[in-house]
């Protein structure tokens, strides 16, 4: 009996020690099932969450896998929910003041925010949210994008390891594998385009190394000779032509030189007339015009304005005394 049971033992053993199993990840930060209602229990929330997200975070920096990590998620969820209830709970001394009052303005470094703002870009410059359906808000739940992408990844490395395993070279597993590149590759391209190049940064890690894998250690990548010498033939066409061209119009024009030259002394002669001509139209008279006489005043309309301007005296020194220097005006006189 004895030995059955140490037999069944020693199988056990074994069995457990073979077998390689996938565990839960310990994550510190857990919800507790009563929010804490006091600042110190607060405090030692944000710190344990703060702490593990960093921790899992470095873990799962290659492959990146911050965003879809069960621990970071939950680490990253309940250090805001906590960080948010500072601002609610009040503080058991002073029950006029909340905990963020009592916690995070003490002094001028204020490391709890600081944390807190950490542990806020790295999951914001990541592009997490968008790896989750936005209605479910802090649900855990992948959104139908995410799933596929993981589905035709996990595919296209299934695809891969049976070639790997099969001893095939790069030309047999292109030749096998490339349906389920292309297609990875088309459903990432939908994503980008469909996201405005925000992609849940874990997506395009994982992207990156299968085209890194396709590409670089498969030898996969389209070969791009042909279409090199296509390039360089163009451009040498170009070139050619346009040497061509100016080589030509210059030889026309040496020739067309050559067989009309202008004698020396006709160039000379040309020359002259030119100056002379503009001596000429430069010369401008600055005579001046003669002005034209006014028509003459005839005499009896002078002797007519004088004695009108006489007979107008003689009324005004009636009517009005004459007080002072009164300057009477001059007879027009005519020689």
């Amino acid at each position: 009996m004895r030995k059955i049971i140490k037999l069944c033992l020693i199988l056990i053993l074994f069995l457990t020690s073979s077998c390689e199993c996938v565990k839960d990840e310990d994550c510190d930060c857990k919800e507790s099932k009563i929010d804490p209602i006091d600042c110190m229990s607060l405090r030692n929330k944000i710190q344990i969450c703060t702490g593990s997200f960093l921790e899992h975070a470095i873990m799962n920096n290659n492959p990146y896998a911050i965003c879809t990590n069960n621990c970071t998620y939950e680490s990253h969820r309940l250090t805001l929910k906590y960080y948010e209830r500072l601002f609610i709970v009040h503080d058991n001394h002073t029950r006029n003041s909340l905990c963020a009052d009592a916690l995070l303005r003490q002094n001028r470094m204020n490391v709890i925010d600081s944390v807190v703002s950490y542990v806020k870009s790295i999951w914001e410059s990541s592009n997490c949210d968008n790896c989750y359906n936005e209605a479910t808000g802090f649900k855990h739940n992948f959104s139908r994008k995410t799933e596929e992408f993981f589905d035709f990844q996990d595919k296209y490395k299934e695809c891969i390891n049976t070639e790997y395993k099969n001893g095939s070279n790069n030309s047999v597993t292109c030749n096998n594998c490339q349906k389920y590149y292309q297609i990875v590759n088309s459903f990432y391209e939908q994503i980008r385009e469909s996201s405005e190049n925000k992609i849940c940064f874990d997506i395009e890690d994982k992207m990156d190394k299968i085209r890194f894998d396709w590409t670089e250690n498969h030898k996969c990548h389209v070969d791009k000779n042909a279409s090199y010498f296509l390039f360089y033939s163009l451009a040498g066409l170009i070139v050619g032509i346009a040497i061509t061209f100016f080589g030509v119009v210059y030889h026309f024009g040496l020739r067309k030189r050559s067989e009309n030259p202008l004698d020396d002394e006709e160039v000379s002669q040309n020359d002259e007339t030119l100056e002379r001509l503009f001596e000429g139209s430069s010369e401008i008279s600055n005579e001046e015009l003669p002005v034209e006489s006014s028509t003459p005043i005839e005499k009896r309309d002078i002797e007519s304005v004088n004695s009108k301007c006489v007979d107008e005296n003689d009324t005004d020194d009636d009517d009005l005394p004459l007080s002072g220097d009164v300057t009477v005006p001059k007879l027009i006189s005519f020689n």
